[in-house]
Formats: structure tokens, C-alpha cells, sequence
């Protein structure tokens, strides 16, 4: 059990860092998203 939360820290502490070096944030735009998603994922009023 030790072993396995030693691990769930690792990945976690991997993932911060990844994110840290990613570069600054870029603004969010939720219309732009989600006229995205619409365009993506649904067609003529039905979900594809």
C-alpha cells in the first residue's frame, strides 16, 4: 500500500510539473468551445 501511494505522488508530482513547464495559460473562450463541440459532435439537431 505504501508502494502504491508513493507512486499515485509520483505521477501526481509528474503531472504538476508537466503543467508548470507547459507555458502560460491561454484565455478561455466557453462560446468558442462549445460551438466548437456542437460543430464536432452534433449534426442536423441529432447527436452523431
Amino acid at each position: 500500500m505504501l508502494q502504491e501511494r508513493k507512486a499515485k505522488l509520483e505521477a501526481l508530482c509528474a503531472a504538476l510539473i508537466e503543467g508548470e513547464v507547459s507555458g502560460p495559460p491561454e484565455p478561455h473562450d466557453h462560446d468558442r468551445f462549445l460551438a466548437e463541440m456542437k460543430q464536432k459532435y452534433v449534426s442536423g439537431g441529432k447527436c452523431v
